[in-house]
């Protein structure tokens, strides 16, 4: 399950300037920190937010690496599956910064920018291993911070469109393609929304809540929220402020989405499972087309002015702080490869093209995840990305997704938020 950003919900964290700037200060000091038995090969720490049915299934990966390396370094996973970034950030102010250890794609920025993680630039570049040709050009742009490699995503998944076929043959609505557009896709959302007697709704055409990431409506309709040079707030931009005023409609007027407190109780994945939902916006691993009882469909997201779509990327990064930088870069790119191969949907095109290989199940939606991999695009970080995205949720999306306030007004009150974060990190 993600947030609003697509970051895993084991991943916030609180970090205002006060905590960055302290930080930066704790990585001056000297590196301390645990290492392997005396007289035996350094121990490397790799920190994961994965549960147990995760790390189960990335032990033999480790496994594999250990071996191929045996004499030179031991790797450890160590899993950390709550409040995950709160943990790694006292772990570095303590000195005891694990050797790599994984970050989604929106915070490469605010570890980058304090000196927290290693730039990898120049060893990416001089390995002969690594093609970066063959990455997509998006998963290049969420690895680079002012103009320099830090890491490389190890999984690429765009959102891609969920739907119950059993839903759409009772409201004799024909299924979603790639020719559909916002207007087509409202009208089938209008169509499979049911009302009981009393007008409430039992059964909603889509789900609209903090998820899927408004930045999906924002991008189709050819605006951002962030300029291209990243130094100011874009939220006024007549297409952004479209793009939530079309947001707005669907929830507020035409009131095809739940309300946030169904929501809240029954959760969006749940909603749709049950069959209370027609539509779904969710990741392209997920298990929505393979949910028990239903038949579900997968297409292309509808297009707005352009085609895009959200992919949440993860990073797997080497901490500042490694007593053994060589080691540690062995190991990020063995343990890059071994998740290259293991998770769906490899940022390589050439990995993404075997798809059903890593996943059989997935070989229906082959062609439409292949399809929207080359539109798909992920946050652009900020330095105090915590707090831009608080904002955001606080002053912006509750309040239109509520009905509380116009689009355009919310719009101007989260600018002016945002330019203040943005004016302390220059």
């Amino acid at each position: 399950m993600t947030s609003a950003s697509g970051t895993p919900r084991t991943t916030t964290r609180r970090a205002g300037p006060a905590f960055l700037g302290a930080l930066a200060v704790l990585l001056s000091l000297p590196i301390v920190g645990c290492d392997g038995e005396p007289g035996g090969p350094p121990r490397l720490r790799f920190a994961t937010w994965f549960g147990t049915r995760e790390a189960a299934e990335m032990a033999p990966i480790v496994a594999a690496i250990n071996a191929r390396n045996a004499g030179r370094f031991v790797l450890e996973m160590i899993t950390i599956p709550d409040a995950y970034l709160t943990k790694i950030d006292t772990m570095m102010a303590g000195g005891l910064a694990p050797d790599l250890f994984l970050l989604s794609a929106e915070y490469l920025v605010s570890y980058a920018s304090v000196g927290a993680i290693a730039d990898l630039d120049d060893r990416i570049r001089r390995d002969p291993t690594i093609d970066l040709a063959d990455f997509y050009p998006s998963a290049i742009s969420a690895s680079t911070c002012r103009g320099r490699l830090h890491s490389l995503p190890w999984v690429m998944m765009p959102i891609v469109l969920y739907f119950n076929k059993d839903l759409f043959d009772q409201a004799r609505e024909p299924y979603p393609d790639a020719t559909w557009d916002w207007a087509r896709f409202a009208v089938a959302a209008r169509a499979l929304t049911k009302r009981d007697g009393s007008g409430r709704a039992a059964r909603w055409g889509f789900v609209q809540h903090t998820w899927p990431p408004y930045l999906i409506w924002v991008w189709q309709n050819g605006g951002d929220v962030l300029s291209a040079d990243g130094k100011r707030p874009t939220l006024t931009d007549p297409r952004t402020v479209e793009a939530l005023s079309f947001l707005d409609r669907l929830v507020n007027v035409d009131g095809v989405t739940p309300s946030a407190g169904t929501v809240s109780q029954l959760g969006v994945n749940e909603l749709f499972k049950s069959g209370r939902i027609a539509m779904f916006f969710g990741g392209s691993s997920d298990d929505h087309d393979r949910t028990p009882g239903l038949r579900v469909g997968v297409a292309e997201l509808p297009k707005g002015r352009v085609r895009a779509t959200f992919a949440w990327m993860g990073h797997l990064v080497v901490s500042s702080r490694t007593r053994h930088p060589d080691l540690a870069y062995v190991a990020w790119r063995e343990l890059l490869e071994g998740f290259h191969r293991w998770k769906i949907v490899a940022p390589r095109r050439s990995l993404a093209r075997q798809l059903e290989r890593f996943e059989p199940r997935k070989a229906a939606a082959r062609s439409v995840i292949l399809a929207s991999m080359d539109y798909s695009r992920p946050v652009r970080g900020v330095v105090e990305q915590t707090d831009w995205d608080g904002f955001v949720l606080e002053k912006l999306l509750l309040p239109v997704l509520r009905g509380e306030e116009r689009a355009d007004r919310a719009a101007a009150v989260t600018q002016r938020k945002l330019e203040r974060i943005l004016e302390t990190t220059r």
